[in-house]
């Protein structure tokens, strides 16, 4: 503004310069400002459609999450797994993905992770994953389909799985922590299920789902000092902190700055005490941990809506969820701490396209088990076409037969419309047309006569020839024999006098 100043032209009060100077300030803010919102509204519009149409697959080894994330957490309304399930299965169906016991910096990861192969039952398409773990006979049963993107991916299950099946499946993997890998062609991958119990059948716990990272101790024990933890009491202290979360936080996508040098999990903690899945279950497992029981983070789907569309249970993208397991009493247990509303709030959001978005889902997802569909089976179907392929065979045949008889018809009248073409009158005029007489445009026989030749030689008219010329062509009766021989008679004279004219 100072240098601005000096430059000012001196002919202008100095009142008017500061008034432009502040009027051009004001717009230069008011658009900076403008343009920084447009363009975070352009960002979230491009997250969020990509996240729409885009299908990003669990990594069985870490998880990324959106601690830490700034403004509206975008989800989308797509739906990513179908499950076909009898419609007295007791909801909402808990869909296990993965489960990791690393935490740092906003990503969850694993310490060591074995996968193992699964050997299908011989000569079948089912593998018994349960078997290893003393599972009791399953009492529920579902199909579940998701996007395979790859050919080795995450699929979700649900807790006390027992076994799968498909005949889309090549092999089946799973490590210790419950996360299972299926080979298969990428696309639409359908496979059945069946679970008994929720049980969780992890591998037992080790010394990294103890752990807690040091640039989140003093968080943390701050914390379960606020809600009185104490070790060797695990039932009290998971009651503890699931009423702890119950009565002083709430469910938001809406995530502040922070305080600098403060992490996004403390701030959560100690001064927002509102967020997302995410930050309630990385929270627990701290706070368990704390307490001395081992706990894991775990993420996966919670399906609990039914398309009528679909015929199935769906869970969309926006359903994607994340909570703990504890081990308690020499078992896994599952443990929710974000409040109950979320997935009301979510479904609240959705948005207002959401019966196209899934008509088309539901359209693709057709097409899509079509292109997969077992030849032999598609074969098999395509003898339905063979009736109705026969009838129509028939009504052509018939119809080319009916067509047949009409063009006969049609030919005897044709023939019968060459009647008069032997006219002698057409002989006069084939001699005009040989002596160059000029044929125009639009002429009839008749104009063409009546302006080359006389009308009268004689006792012969040309209008008589021509009227008789026209009965004989056109006239149903035709001409008498007398008339016949006058019109022959009539012409020969007309053409007798043009070739004496030469």
């Amino acid at each position: 503004a100072g240098a601005l100043f000096t430059q000012r032209i001196k002919r202008y009060q100095l009142s008017t310069w500061a008034l432009t100077i502040g009027a051009v300030t004001v717009l230069a803010f008011t658009l900076h400002t403008g343009v920084r919102f447009a363009q975070r509204q352009l960002e979230d519009s491009f997250l969020y459609w990509v996240n729409q149409f885009a299908w990003f697959q669990t990594d069985p080894n870490r998880a990324v999450t959106a601690i830490g994330s700034i403004g509206r957490l975008k989800l989308s309304d797509r739906i990513r797994v179908r499950v076909k399930a009898p419609l007295s299965t007791p909801l909402p169906i808990v869909l296990h993905e993965a489960s990791y016991s690393k935490f740092n910096l906003g990503m969850w990861s694993l310490a060591h992770s074995v996968f193992v192969v699964v050997d299908p039952a011989v000569n079948t398409a089912v593998w018994n994953v349960g078997a290893e773990n003393g599972v009791s006979e399953p009492i529920r049963t579902a199909k579940i389909t998701i996007d395979h993107t790859r050919d080795v991916g995450v699929v979700p299950l649900p807790y006390g799985i027992s076994r799968i099946s498909g005949v889309e499946v090549i092999e089946v993997q799973r490590n210790q922590y419950g996360t299972t890998l299926i080979e298969a062609l990428p696309g639409q991958l359908e496979y059945g299920v069946s679970w008994g119990s929720r049980d969780i059948l992890h591998s037992p716990p080790t010394l990294a789902d103890v752990r807690i990272p040091d640039n989140y101790s003093n968080v943390i024990t701050q914390v379960a000092m606020e809600i009185g933890l104490q070790r060797g009491a695990p039932h009290a202290a998971l009651a503890q902190v699931v009423e702890f979360f119950r009565n002083n936080y709430k469910y938001s996508l809406i995530q502040k700055d922070f305080y600098p040098g403060r992490t996004p999990l403390a701030h959560f903690l100690l001064q927002e005490r509102k967020g997302h899945c995410e930050y309630f279950a990385t929270a627990t497992v701290l706070l368990l941990r704390h307490a001395g029981i081992p706990a894991r983070y775990a993420v996966g789907y919670i399906v609990d809506e039914y398309s009528p569309l679909e015929k199935a249970f769906i869970a969309r993208a926006r359903h994607a969820h994340s909570w703990t397991e504890a081990f308690v009493d020499g078992r896994w247990t599952m443990i929710d701490t974000t409040p109950s509303e979320w997935y009301g709030l979510e479904q609240a959001r959705a948005s207002n396209w959401q019966y196209l978005q899934d008509l088309w889902s539901w359209l693709s997802n057709h097409y899509k088990r079509f292109r997969r569909t077992d030849h032999e089976l598609f074969s098999d179907s395509l003898i339905w076409l063979v009736p109705p392929l026969v009838l129509l065979l028939l009504w052509r045949l018939r119809s080319r037969a009916r067509s047949v008889v009409g063009d006969t018809q049609r030919l005897e009248s044709a023939k019968q419309g060459e009647q008069g073409m032997d006219s002698d009158l057409y002989v006069l005029f084939r001699l005009l047309r040989e002596k160059e007489f000029l044929l125009l445009p639009g002429d009839t026989l008749k104009t063409f006569l009546n302006r080359n030749v006389k009308p009268n030689i004689a006792d012969v008219s040309l209008m008589r020839l021509i009227e008789l010329h026209y009965r004989y062509r056109f006239a149903t009766m035709g001409l008498s024999a007398l008339e016949r021989k006058e019109l022959r008679a009539g012409s020969e004279k007309y053409c007798a006098r043009l070739t004496t004219r030469g």
